[in-house]
């Protein structure tokens, strides 16, 4: 339960402090229409090295967090599942990268209502 809010509290910092790579990232997204992109060098690169110093040092909640936050991520943009439930997280963070003040949560949508970020 607590996942989603770290990390929408991240994501929230990410854009407060223009994080550059990461606004590379939505230009990327928004660039390619919203459509699933498929090239592997696109893939996010700090969280797998975070995890694995984070599983080195056995800082576990850490490794948790991001693992999930990462496969959820990358289904969300490299894949077409086609269960509700992440259709409805690909749905809440697509509409992110339109809106950058809105939808910071990735793996729950949750925090999105609670610090009041929702997209209605």
């Amino acid at each position: 339960m607590m996942c989603p809010i770290f990390e929408w509290a991240i994501h929230y910092l990410l854009h407060t402090f223009n994080n550059t790579n990461h606004h590379i990232h939505h230009k990327e997204v928004l660039d390619n229409k919203f459509d699933n992109f498929k090239q592997l060098d696109k893939l996010e690169i700090l969280p797998p090295l975070i995890i694995t110093i984070s599983y080195i040092f056995e800082y576990w909640y850490i490794v948790i967090f991001l693992t999930r936050y990462y496969i959820t991520h990358s289904l969300i943009h490299y894949s077409n599942i086609d269960i509700q439930y992440f259709k409805d997280l690909k749905k809440h963070h697509m509409i992110h990268h339109k809106l950058k003040k809105y939808n910071y949560a990735v793996s729950g949508v949750f925090p999105d209502y609670i610090f009041n970020t929702i997209y209605k």
